[in-house]
């Protein structure tokens, strides 16, 4: 992979110093005051409003810059309507613009649950796309295909699909059929320690709001993560970890940087043992999928929650 998209210029430029040497598309809004590091960094903007237009048509005076063009096909958020290129000015713009123009993009509203609607978008931007390169009076590239399009819909991969959770081994769904259907295998793990063993009586309460009462002689392991750290706070009493190969669960609430585990079924656990939050110990694994489930909540919002924690391997 050579080329990018982001979601706003500060990242763009954190890519660049970094060494990416592609095209770097911020899909985010850009503010006047972010202008000048579009050009001096080499990036490239997704235009959504009348207002942008007007901005880089200002600034395209002193220096030209490559751009694309955002088109809002049903999802109500980012983009112009279709029927707003229909109007004198933008479509001025476009014409004395359109050197610049690299290509036209959208973005599905649904495409994890409604392929109905997902290809009406996709009609509604064919069309917008061929009026838009009437005007331009050149081809443009076309992008519109997230990851579950990808996955979903071949007929939207068009010149290029902005695939996000699936360059992660992630399902953008928690449907189980399809996520073994699509195949994706995780490439990210989320492991912590052991810091701390004792063993509770029966009826001791455990953790903020003592939401849990052992039933019986428990040993508790305590680790060294919390939802600061991305393991969110709903899924106290919800879920369980991997240790030495097995499912132990997570007893009650999930704490700012630990929680308690019961091990009383794991022989010879040691302060220092490898606790697996997600990703695999022996036949056993944990996905991002199964955690947004117990979450209710998407595996995107599970990934992005871990990115607070700095210790990290790259394999």
């Amino acid at each position: 992979l050579s080329n990018f998209a982001v979601g706003s210029v500060q990242e763009g430029i954190k890519l660049r110093k970094s060494g990416i040497e592609g095209e770097l598309i911020i899909l985010g809004s850009v503010m006047p005051e972010e202008v000048e590091a579009l050009f001096f960094y080499k990036l490239t903007p997704v235009v959504s409003s009348r207002e942008e237009l007007n901005l880089l048509k200002r600034t395209f005076k002193k220096s030209p810059l490559n751009f694309y063009l955002f088109i809002d096909t049903g999802m109500g958020r980012m983009g112009f309507l279709p029927s707003e290129l229909e109007t004198g000015s933008i479509k001025n713009h476009l014409y004395e613009l359109f050197p610049q123009l690299k290509g036209v993009m959208t973005h599905f509203a649904c495409a994890e649950t409604d392929f109905e609607y997902t290809r009406k978008q996709l009609q509604l931007f064919a069309e917008t796309c061929q009026k838009i390169e009437r005007i331009c009076g050149q081809p443009l590239k076309k992008y519109c295909a997230n990851s579950a399009a990808f996955l979903n819909l071949p007929e939207a991969r068009l010149d290029g699909a902005r695939i996000g959770i699936a360059l992660f081994g992630v399902s953008p769904t928690t449907n189980h059929l399809r996520i073994e259907k699509f195949g994706l295998k995780p490439v990210m793990n989320i492991k912590t320690r052991i810091t701390h063993l004792k063993e509770l009586p029966p009826g001791h309460k455990v953790s903020y709001g003592a939401t849990f009462t052992t039933w019986r002689t428990t040993r508790v392991a305590v680790a060294n993560i919390g939802y600061y750290w991305g393991l969110s706070r709903n899924l106290s009493n919800k879920i369980e970890v991997l240790l030495r190969g097995k499912r132990v669960p997570v007893l009650g609430t999930i704490t700012m940087e630990q929680i308690v585990i019961d091990v009383t079924e794991i022989e010879g656990v040691r302060r220092g043992d490898v606790v697996t939050i997600l990703g695999e110990d022996g036949n056993e694994e944990i996905r991002p999928e199964e955690l947004a489930e117990r979450a209710a909540t998407i595996p995107h919002e599970i990934l992005c929650n871990f990115g607070k924690i700095e210790c990290r391997k790259v394999i």
